[in-house]
């Protein structure tokens, strides 16, 4: 006769029971701090979201076994538990995607008039991202009709720059921009997106670049969804390795190819007579013979969202920045001797 240990089997039930009853708790708490506008870290970021996905199948094998080997009594604890993250991933998941299309509904809503054709490519763009670079035929036009009826009662963004602003100071895009007195700055241009696209950042907007010298400005985001707001994050990886490559202190821990990016901009920045480039917070300027970089203030990062055509003057930019440095906290990077 075989004696069934209920103590060891119902102990264990209730054990994957509460850890169901955790992983949800936290993913739901963590959810409604991002949701409230809280920074927290990346990897408790993704495990709020993630972790019910990892659990829920492990929590349904354990009371499946349970149930199969006779003794699990309440193995239904464990299976119910596991049901429940998953449903719990999925509400996240969908929800995470209906914040996004709140998002852009909300620009449609606010954006003027004249602007019309131009914002519904962008939220065209935007949401497909958002939804995994899935492809709605129908969104482009739905935008247009939304935007076309309640676009002229409810306008809050003046013009593009408006926009773009707001977009930079949510988290969701990077300001960057590209002079230099050459007639043809393609090539540090390029040098610029390879540094992006090295860090996991590509080009959501680019504006045209204006001819004569060449001026050129365009908003980095993330490659993959732009709901996850990981692009801060990457920038401060950015800044930091063209803080390192400029003194002379690369890290060994840096990735091979971002250091080389980063390095072959910084030589396309040599090159120039007289140039500017902006990452972020990173702006450098080569003139005068010297390259020098600096990392701007929220102060001054708001007064060149308002004068940006001083990324366009390096003279003018560098007297800006170093007026600054005596009433603002920045930082002026000296490189080696």
């Amino acid at each position: 006769m075989t004696v069934v240990d209920w103590v060891a089997s119902d102990t264990a039930s209730w054990i994957f029971f509460g850890i169901g009853v955790l992983t949800t708790a936290l993913a739901i708490v963590g959810n409604r701090l991002i949701a409230g506008g809280r920074q927290i870290p990346v990897v408790a970021k993704g495990l709020s979201v993630w972790s019910p996905a990892v659990v829920g199948p492990l929590l349904l094998l354990g009371g499946v076994v349970l149930a199969g080997t006779g003794v699990g009594r309440l193995s239904w604890l464990s299976i119910f538990s596991g049901a429940f993250c998953l449903l719990v991933f999925a509400y996240l998941v969908l929800l995470e995607n209906v914040h996004a299309i709140r998002h852009w509904r909300y620009v449609a809503l606010r954006w003027s008039s004249e602007d019309s054709e131009h914002l519904a490519r962008m939220i065209s763009a935007g949401v497909n991202r958002e939804l995994f670079d899935t492809v709605r035929p129908d969104l482009h036009s739905l935008v247009l009709a939304v935007h076309a009826a309640l676009a002229p009662r409810m306008r809050m963004a003046d013009s593009f720059d408006d926009f773009a602003n707001s977009m930079v100071r949510s988290g969701f895009w990077a300001p960057v921009s590209v002079y230099t007195d050459a007639d043809n700055g393609s090539e540090l241009k390029d040098a610029v997106s390879a540094v992006l696209r090295e860090f996991g950042l590509t080009s959501a907007v680019e504006e045209p670049p204006v001819r004569g010298s060449w001026f050129q400005r365009f908003w980095a985001q993330c490659r993959e969804v732009i709901g996850s707001r990981s692009v801060r994050g990457r920038l401060a990886k950015v800044e930091e390795a063209i803080h390192l490559e400029y003194l002379g202190k690369r890290r060994a821990e840096i990735d091979k190819a971002k250091a080389e990016s980063v390095a072959m901009l910084l030589a396309a920045m040599k090159e120039q007579q007289n140039a500017v480039i902006r990452i972020g917070s990173i702006i450098a300027i080569k003139t005068q013979g010297d390259l020098v970089v600096w990392t701007i203030s929220e102060m001054q990062a708001a007064a060149l969202e308002k004068n940006s055509d001083l990324l366009g003057d390096p003279v003018a930019a560098l007297k800006f920045l170093r007026e600054g440095e005596q009433t603002q906290e920045s930082t002026s990077l000296e490189p080696p001797t």
